[in-house]
């Protein structure tokens, strides 16, 4: 019998799915949209994330990566805000503040995820 998807691992596979697609067209094409900046290593670290995604998502611990993904995202947005370390994030990622809002804003997202919605829900199709 297959294991049915929970709500956390279908989050984590639809989150890892945008990131993979940004990171990729991140090293081909930049800025994201015309909007969100990147360089090579901020291109990598979104497929890395991506591919941990759709992973964790397919055979577990979704969980795990949601509260992971939150706590990371929501560390570089806020951390673009703090004006000397803002600069550095700058620098070493080329963020901007519409990356830094993103990623808070789905850096709280993947935490209310991982908290609320937990290690065991369901997701039915």
């Amino acid at each position: 019998m297959e294991r049915p998807i929970t709500t956390s691992g279908f989050y984590a596979i639809l989150i890892g799915i945008l990131l993979l697609i940004q990171g990729i067209w991140n090293l081909i094409d930049p800025p994201f949209l015309g909007i969100f900046t990147s360089n090579v290593l901020h291109a990598v670290i979104h497929i890395l994330l991506g591919l941990a995604g759709i992973w964790r998502g397919i055979v577990g611990n979704a969980f795990g990566y949601s509260l992971f993904l939150g706590v990371i995202l929501l560390a570089v947005g806020v951390l673009f805000y703090i004006e000397v370390i803002g600069d550095i994030i700058e620098e070493l990622l080329n963020v901007n503040e519409p990356v830094a809002l993103l990623n808070i804003g789905i850096g709280l997202l993947s935490l209310f995820m991982a908290l609320a919605v937990g290690r065991n829900r369901r997701y039915e199709v």
